[in-house]
């Protein structure tokens, strides 16, 4: 069965641009993703208090017949690959990808959380993912995500690029 899944990807460490369009271009070439949509990219400030680069961020729509836990261990590796560096939490990125919804499934583990837990907290997630469904409900609280957008009250989103990703 094909799974419906949205990705948020970042970047604020070297080539943030050409990060971002190496993952999209892993996810897209692997036998068991394809993706479906993908927004914008778009430049933010960074979230939480640590001193850093501006980042850039987007979300990508995929069909995959991975399970949750196959994604995951999937995209963990992929940011191994493309030179992701662990760092303090909310720390500079090379690259960084979070399962944001998957399916209308909620799954708790020690190592995943579906929905991501802090995406309603973040418009640098929510406005992306918006652009590619704009009536989409929180499969937990059953609100449209727009509906926690109204509710930030600081923005991080600085512009809106316009750059094709998969080119």
């Amino acid at each position: 069965m094909l799974n419906k899944i949205f990705i948020g990807l970042g970047s604020n460490v070297g080539n943030s641009l050409s990060n971002i369009k190496n993952a999209v271009n892993h996810i897209n070439n692997d036998k068991n993703c394809l993706i479906v949509n993908y927004s914008s990219i778009y430049e933010t400030k960074p979230y939480g208090n640590v001193e850093q680069s501006k980042f850039l961020n987007c979300v990508i729509e995929i069909s995959s017949l991975y399970s949750a836990k196959e994604l995951l261990d999937f995209i963990k590796s992929l940011e191994i690959k493309l030179g992701r560096i662990k760092r303090e939490k909310w720390g500079p990125r090379e690259i960084d990808l979070d399962i944001l919804f998957y399916n209308d499934h909620v799954i708790e583990s020690d190592n995943l959380q579906i929905p991501h837990p802090e995406l309603i907290k973040r418009d640098f997630v929510l406005v992306p993912m918006l652009e590619i469904e704009p009536f989409f409900e929180h499969p937990i609280s059953k609100k449209f995500l727009k509906e926690y957008l109204d509710s930030i009250s600081e923005n991080h989103i600085l512009n809106k690029l316009k750059i094709d990703l998969l080119n």
